[in-house]
């Protein structure tokens, strides 16, 4: 997980990190964003599908190498342009 922030930091990025789905959903109160970042280790989490109907997003894969990730938000991006949530 740690290459892949600085990954994203590098990439210029603005990421606000979350322990799971109700810490997440607490951050809409302070953040305004379009794009959700979903860790493999919560994609099958029930209240995940909440923010795969509101919002564009990224489903990561276990093995994802940080550098394609990067490749997927900045494609993500360049068509949306806007905040990110991992």
């Amino acid at each position: 997980m740690k290459r892949l922030k600085h990954a994203i930091y590098t990439a210029d990025f603005h990421l606000i990190s979350a322990k799971g789905i109700d810490e997440a959903g607490q951050s809409l109160i302070f953040f305004d964003f379009d794009e959700v970042v979903i860790d493999h280790e919560l994609k099958n989490d029930i209240a995940a599908a909440a923010f795969r109907q509101r919002f564009i997003k990224l489903n990561l894969n276990e093995d994802a190498p940080p550098e394609s990730v990067v490749t997927e938000l900045t494609a993500l991006f360049h068509n949306n342009g806007s905040g990110l949530m991992q």
